[in-house]
């Protein structure tokens, strides 16, 4: 056997003649890794991704493995399955959805041999009414298919792995080893919901009781819209299940405000079970008790638990203890993937938990991607509780979630009541005594993700990133704006957008770490404190590294003349924070400095553009900073210190400090790369002036020169190529006889020096609202437009085509005489040919021997 996901992988590996049997096994079934590694040495196998559409994946494939000389003989798919229907990837493959793919599975007929065979390993398939789909399916296909009306797998001391209906000859054999089937435990089985009742025959509860561990439960196409209310309490999963809404779009399984909706426990000898959610919404559940009793009020786990939540809405949920979508408890591990929080609460009352979608205990991981958390609000974490384990975010976006409710609570010391407006992460790592946190550090990573919106109570209007002796806290191509922090029931309000602090008390006669925090290629502006550090505020032991990162019109301001570090806030006892190619500007602080306070010789800064800093003293001092930091070169600042206030300061005191107007874009732009810049104008003082560094690129991902420039951006001097840009609408242009007219535009690609004229020649079967087409070193930039249409003839021409010339004249040389395309016009005739017979008066009379 040989696994591939890239056929090329599998050519460029092997030199002897590629095999004529080919399994595809989906990657949604429950411990597929066991039949996996037992397809035989014949054969040759590819893992579909469960999360797109296998259909095209197969013919993908096939076309692939054809093109490099291979022959198909035997296909064999492994799959959930029910009666009629197969389960691949995300397709449903029944009879009523086989129309939308014949063409794909049409050209399966081409690549295969003749008398070639298909067999499909799921259960039930061909059962009842499944086999007339059989028998669609080969007739498309041309293959001969084997199925099977039973269950597939193994089932308590049941073993079958029988394909008893067949539509012509199988020469197949199973390509699995003995000794896998005997290892995998599943079956591939499928049962549909088919009522919205909460329990009795065709009920989920029922289908989630009738289940073997491996099924897949999926709902009748009739209950799109309907919403399963549950009236007799939580539904208990304590098998490896898939429940799966996809064939019942927009299905809502409600808890009625009255309980969770799930919990996901052990199985019936103690294993901890594997449960995958899949496009429904989880609603309404409610979990009351201020302990753990109280905890996720959609989905609660037990004990060392698995879930994936994929594309669902968790909407509305509540938990009196903590994580009002989702608990994940003590040791388990959850994945969420392209789905949606909103107005979920995590209540978390008299406690440090909260989490208003979701909330954690210690020792598992919790992993979000592609995912949005809307409106949370938590007491403490408006979004996400963690607590003493690994947090993956990626490509997600946390909007107005808040934890006011912990705003009026007076925390204890060390408590942390109201913290992290979006999220509160409280350690990344439970190795130490107890599964508290210990020396093996573990991970905070948020790469690719928009925090916007959000409010905190005390710290961190977005973010509180808590880590402890050797745990990684990496936040990167991120955006935090907009945020705030308000004062809680102590009166702190510290770090607007984000807070990071590092924990190392019970570790210090231990080596120092080598992790600590970086934050690199993220944009952090907009944010507010009413104290300390607007954008962001740094504590306890905290050490790490700041890259290509921009700090813009972050304030840290109560509105009565306080507030310090309007950009960032250094309270780390002295650990060392590097500060490189980074530009913090326009940024304000009620009192003294509006782009840091605190810190010292513990800080360096190196390529660093810090402009534009306002406070609000009368005195105009301390406007950047309230201390010198260290100078690791090529940085610069604007304004100045006060030139006669002996007690102000530059940011370093480094004689090669530039201090000039560092002439930026005063707007925040996307120029290029998903994050927001300020871009150096031309001219300005921080081009080619920064030290060199092992940076290659800017916070946009653009190349730096061997000269780099200071500050987050890099300002390419972009020599214009002069030229015409063609947009056709639709991508072409098509027109009609006396009918249908189509457009295209043209515009230049750089500013001309002199007026440029585009004529234009349609011939003789186009015509043109316009002649000419003048652009101005003006407007060169605008596009302009051309409606086309057919010459209405009488000739019977058929379909055809026509085109327009081009020609350009300017005094700018660089356009006169510039070559461009014609377009190319498809012309649809009216025309049609015969001949036309006219009676007069409507009809022919004639008199013998009279008229005529």
């Amino acid at each position: 056997m040989q696994l591939t996901n890239n056929f090329d992988n599998y050519k460029s590996s092997f030199n002897y003649s590629l095999p004529e049997v080919i399994v595809f096994i989906d990657s949604g079934l429950t411990d597929y890794q066991y039949l996996l590694k037992g397809v035989k040495e014949n054969a040759i196998v590819y893992l579909l991704d469960n999360h797109k559409n296998a259909i095209d994946q197969i013919t993908i494939y096939l076309e692939n493995f054809v093109n490099e000389g291979g022959v198909i003989k035997e296909i064999h798919i492994v799959s959930h399955g029910s009666p009629g229907c197969l389960y691949l990837g995300t397709t449903v493959l029944n009879s009523q959805s086989l129309a939308q793919y014949i063409p794909k599975l049409q050209q399966w007929r081409e690549l295969l041999i003749e008398g070639a065979n298909i067999l499909l390993y799921s259960c039930n398939v061909a059962a009842k009414h499944g086999q007339e789909f059989i028998k669609k399916l080969a007739e498309i296909t041309g293959a001969n298919i084997a199925a099977s009306t039973k269950f597939i797998g193994n089932l308590a001391e049941i073993s079958n792995w029988e394909l008893d209906f067949q539509t012509g000859e199988i020469t197949a054999k199973l390509p699995f080893s003995s000794k896998s089937l005997r290892k995998y435990q599943g079956i591939l089985a499928t049962i549909t919901v088919t009522n919205t009742n909460d329990s009795g025959a065709g009920s989920l509860r029922q289908a989630i009781a009738n289940a073997q561990p491996g099924d897949t439960i999926t709902f009748a196409s009739n209950l799109a819209n309907q919403t399963i209310t549950l009236t007799s309490g939580e539904l208990t999963v304590n098998k490896d299940l898939i429940i799966d809404g996809s064939t019942a779009t927009n299905l809502t399984i409600s808890g009625n405000n009255a309980s969770r909706v799930f919990a996901v426990r052990t199985n019936a000898i103690s294993q901890p079970s594997n449960v995958v959610f899949k496009n429904i919404t989880i609603a309404n559940g409610r979990a009351n008790g201020t302990d753990e009793s109280g905890a996720g009020g959609g989905i609660r786990t037990f004990d060392a638990s698995t879930i994936l939540v994929e594309n669902c809405q968790l909407n509305n949920n509540y938990a009196g203890y903590g994580g009002g979508a989702i608990f994940s408890g003590f040791r388990c591990n959850t994945t969420i993937v392209n789905s949606k929080f909103d107005n979920n609460i995590g209540a978390g009352v008299n406690t440090e938990r909260g989490g208003g979608a979701i909330a954690t205990k210690n020792a598992g991981s919790l992993t979000i991607r592609g995912s949005e958390f809307t409106n949370n609000k938590g007491t403490t974490g408006g979004a996400i509780n963690n607590l003493l384990q690994t947090l993956i975010i990626e490509d997600s976006i946390f909007r107005n979630n808040d934890t006011l409710a912990g705003a009026s609570i007076v925390p204890s010391p060390g408590a942390g009541w109201g913290y992290g407006g979006a999220i509160f992460s409280d350690g990344a790592n439970a190795s130490g005594p107890n599964f508290d946190y210990g020396m093996i550090g573990g991970n905070i990573t948020i790469r690719n993700s928009l925090f916007d919106g959000n409010i905190g109570a005390g710290q961190g209007g977005a973010l509180f990133l808590y880590g402890y002796y050797n745990d990684q806290i990496t936040i990167e191509n991120s955006t935090i704006a907009n945020n705030q922090v308000v004062e809680n029931g102590r009166g702190d309000a510290f770090g607007g957008g984000i807070r990071i602090g590092t924990d190392l008390r019970r570790y210090e006669d231990q080596p120092a770490p080598t992790n600590g925090f970086i934050i690199k290629n993220s944009a952090i502006y907009n944010n507010s404190s009413l104290k300390e550090g607007g954008g962001l505020w740094l504590g306890e032991d905290s050490k790490g590294s700041i890259i290509n990162t921009i700090f813009s019109g972050n304030k840290a301001d109560d509105g009565n003349g306080n507030g310090f570090g309007g950009a960032i806030t250094f309270e780390n006892r002295g650990n060392p924070v590097n500060i490189t190619n980074t530009t913090i500007a326009y940024n304000h602080a009620g009192f003294q400095g509006g782009a840091f306070w605190k810190g010292g010789s513990n800080i360096t800064l190196k390529n660093t553009l810090v402009g534009y800093s306002t406070a609000g003293n009368i005195w105009g001092v301390k406007i950047n900073t309230g201390i010198e930091f260290s100078d690791g070169g090529g940085n610069l600042q604007w304004p100045p210190k006060h030139p006669t206030d002996a007690s102000d300061m530059n940011i370093t005191n480094s004689p090669n400090l530039i201090i000039a107007d560092p002439l930026l874009d005063p707007t925040l732009r996307d120029n290029g790369g998903g994050i927001l810049t300020h871009a150096l104008l031309t001219g300005s003082p921080a081009i080619n002036t920064g030290t060199t560094t092992t940076l290659t690129t800017d916070a946009r991902g653009f190349t730096r020169d061997i000269n780099p420039d200071i500050g987050a951006f890099e300002f390419i001097n972009v020599i214009p190529i002069s030229g015409i840009r063609i947009t056709q609408s639709g991508g072409n242009t098509n027109v009609v006889e006396g009918g249908v007219t189509d457009s295209y535009t043209l515009v230049l690609n750089s500013q001309p020096t002199a007026n440029v004229t585009v004529n234009l020649n349609s011939g003789s079967q186009l015509a043109t609202n316009v002649n000419q087409l003048i652009f101005t070193p003006q407007n060169w930039n605008v596009a302009q437009n051309v409606t086309v249409t057919a010459v209405n003839d009488s000739l019977v021409e058929g379909n055809h085509n026509g085109s327009i010339q081009h020609t350009v004249t300017s005094t700018d040389t660089a356009y006169n005489n510039l070559v461009i395309p014609a377009v190319n016009v498809g012309i649809s005739d009216n025309d049609t040919g015969g001949i036309t017979i006219t009676q007069s008066g409507g009809n022919t009379n004639v008199v013998e021997g009279g008229a005529t």
